[in-house]
This record gives C-alpha cells, structure tokens and sequence, in this order.
C-alpha cells in the first residue's frame, strides 16, 4: 500500500513539474516576444512621426499643386507626391513585418530563417529610400522654391541658388540617411541577439 501512495504521489508531483515546466517555458517565450518588439518600438515611433509629415506634405503640395506652372515643375511635384505617399507606406508595411514575427509559436529554426528574410527586406528597402530621397532632394527643391518664393530656379537668373543650395541640401541628406540606416541596423542586430538567446 505505501507502494502504492509512493507511486501516486510520484506521478502527481511529476505531472505537476511538467506542467511548470511548460508555464515557464511559455512566460519565457512570452518575455522573449515583449523585449523582442521593443527593440522596433522607437523605430516605429519614428516612421509614423515621418509618415505624417510626408503627407502633410503631400496635402500642402496637392493644395499648391497649381503653382507649378511648366511641364517639367508638374513632374517634379507629381514624382515628389508619389514618393511622399507610397515610400512611408512600404517602410511601414517592413517594420510591421519585423515586429510581428511570432516567437511562441514557431520553431527555433524557422523563426531565424523568417527573421534573416524580413531583416534582408527591411534593410534593402531603406538602402532603396537612401537612394530615392537623396534623387528626391534634387527634385523638391525647385518645387518648394516655386511653390514657397514663385521663383523657377531653371531660370537664368536663379540657377546659381540652385547650385549653392542643393550641396548642402544633399549633405544634410547624406548624414541623416546614414545616421538612420545605423539606427536601423543597430536594432535589427539587437533584435537578433534576442532571438539567439532562446537557444542558448
């Protein structure tokens, strides 16, 4: 008989540290996925700051479309538009990616191997809005200064602000760019370190 309780408490006491085993080993995956999407947190704070000034600035372009007067000012102001909708939009579109990538219910493994795709997606979709924005630069500045000083800045009169302004306009762009993109990197690699401390 005492055997027998032996072997009952033994089991009892096993399936209740299997139980345990599984609660701890779920509020690890749970914990892992908080600190994971807090490393794309501030990145995503900053996008959506950034997509609401892109389209603030494509409703005041929209509204002042008419002021560009020349064919060529019109496909400035419509390439700037576009980018200024579609580019916030795709950049969002990466990071949610990364952000929702589902630790608890994947393995190790496959979570890597979807985090290395996102991870590539995301970093070559910024490098493509470096390139963009800096060719960008070029284009809205004669639209602003239409827009903003009704002055075309293709005139004769003009054409030497518009080889004073653009170096520093594309200096500035340089800096910011590469100062985000770090960003960017620096907290892919974070989240990264995050994901190989499950296996470790």
């Amino acid at each position: 008989m005492e055997l027998e309780e032996m072997k009952n408490t033994w089991q009892a006491m096993s399936k209740r540290l299997e139980k345990q085993e599984i609660l701890t080993s779920q509020l690890i995956e749970n914990m892992t996925q908080k600190k994971y999407k807090s490393k794309f947190s501030k990145l995503l704070t900053y996008e959506i700051i950034g997509t609401v000034v892109c389209y603030t600035s494509a409703i005041f372009l929209m509204i002042n479309f008419e002021k560009l007067d020349t064919w060529y000012l019109m496909a400035f102001g419509l390439i700037t538009l576009i980018s200024l909708l579609v580019l916030p939009v795709i950049t969002l579109r990466k990071l949610h990616t990364m952000k929702r990538l589902n630790i608890a219910n994947s393995s190790h493994t496959d979570v890597l191997i979807e985090f290395h795709k996102a991870k590539k997606a995301l970093l070559v979709n910024q490098k493509i809005t470096l390139y963009i924005s800096i060719l960008l630069a070029v284009i809205i500045l004669p639209v602003t200064s239409k827009i903003f000083n009704d002055k075309n800045l293709f005139e004769a009169e003009y054409i030497n602000n518009l080889w004073f302004y653009l170096p520093i306009l594309l200096a500035f762009l340089f800096v910011l760019s590469r100062w985000v993109f770090k960003g960017y990197k620096s907290a892919t690699n974070s989240a990264e370190k995050v994901l190989n401390e499950i296996d470790t």
